[in-house]
């Protein structure tokens, strides 16, 4: 993985992440686009979108860790609003 770069952020809806990976073969950067919007039973619906892939084989690739983090973030969350009540 390379850097990360937060490059924009609206208020508490949209957050924007450049990253330049040196696993890519081109001097590409990817976009990460994380939105947050509320839902009819008052939760939150996170929209993750990473685009701008220079080949295939990075996209499925960064495919497979989203998925993953993004399990385990549902996980997370269903403990602690499971403590909670």
């Amino acid at each position: 993985m390379g850097p990360f770069h937060s490059t924009n952020i609206h208020s508490t809806k949209r957050l924007y992440i450049r990253e330049q990976a040196d696993v890519f073969s081109s001097n590409l950067e990817s976009l990460v686009t994380v939105e947050f919007e509320p839902t009819a039973a008052g939760k939150t619906r996170l929209t993750l979108t990473h685009s701008r892939f220079p080949e295939d084989k990075s996209r499925d690739e960064h495919e497979r860790g989203w998925n993953g983090c993004l399990a385990k973030l549902d996980d997370a969350v269903a403990r602690h609003t499971a403590e909670s009540i």
